[in-house]
């Protein structure tokens, strides 16, 4: 789950970043992108993997998906910051290795 949740944000990032390249608030775009990306495909997978893999009611994972929703908005938001920051720690020091 793990892969298909950064995977997903990777994709939605890359997608935004493409559908906006030139702006002021591409980046911000490309975040939503990422988060809305993220959540979606996440709802997706825990709507398949609960039921089937933990044997969890369909009711119950009904109900908890407005939770993961949350906690996948969360943790892709402090994933993207991070990232962003790291990369522009490095884009800093070294510029001739980002394009």
């Amino acid at each position: 789950m793990k892969v298909a949740a950064e995977l997903s944000t990777v994709i939605g990032l890359h997608l935004g970043r493409q559908l906006v390249k030139n702006g002021s608030r591409s980046k911000y775009i490309s975040w939503g992108f990422g988060l809305g990306s993220r959540i979606l495909v996440m709802t997706i997978v825990n709507l398949y993997v609960l039921p089937s893999v933990y044997n969890m009611p369909m009711e119950a994972t009904i109900g908890l998906l407005p939770l993961i929703g949350v906690f996948n908005a969360l943790q892709g938001a402090i994933t993207i910051g991070l990232g962003y920051f790291l990369y522009e720690a490095v884009r800093s020091r070294l510029p001739q290795w980002a394009a």
